[in-house]
């Protein structure tokens, strides 16, 4: 039978970022792992107050506010993903990853490079799009779809001669 559990055997992966020998060794997050930082990582928040007695309709006040987490969830997913490594800052002190002040010192390029190697163990990339598909692509996919399925229902105009 097919192993659907995840795997805790970690991936050694040299960084481009980091030549002649920089590292990073990850390890994927189980699926409840990925729900938590998915859940932390933002929030949604609408408020409607109620119309005054004559007030128009238009002049309803409503409001909504889509909060993101960037940092907390980088942070959350480095510390959870990286086992290992050789990065150090100038002092050549290894870096914490288990600390937040790490993320405020690392250099962007390596941390982007970081990033979508996690991103990619996870099945979180781009590649992965059609097993995992996010709200914001399920509802592309349908617009895209929606203009050939009207196409397909009008009739076809020929020309006379």
């Amino acid at each position: 039978m097919p192993v659907g559990t995840v795997t805790q055997e970690p991936v050694r992966y040299e960084l481009t970022s980091l030549p002649p020998d920089g590292f990073v060794t990850l390890r994927q997050l189980p699926y409840w792992d990925v729900l938590e930082r998915r859940d932390q990582g933002s929030k949604a928040i609408m408020e409607q107050s109620k119309r005054k007695p004559g007030q128009k309709k238009d002049d309803d006040d409503t409001k909504m506010v889509i909060e993101t987490y960037q940092t907390w969830e980088r942070f959350y997913t480095f510390k959870n993903c990286i086992v290992d490594h050789n990065i150090t800052d100038s002092n050549d002190v290894q870096l914490d990853f288990n600390k937040e002040m790490t993320l405020r010192m690392l250099n962007p390029k390596v941390g982007v490079e970081i990033e979508k190697l996690i991103d990619k163990l996870n099945a979180e990339d781009e590649a992965d799009e059609e097993l995992f598909p996010t709200a914001a692509s399920s509802s592309s996919a349908t617009k895209v779809a929606t203009p050939a399925l009207e196409q397909e229902s009008l009739p076809k105009l020929t020309t006379a001669g």
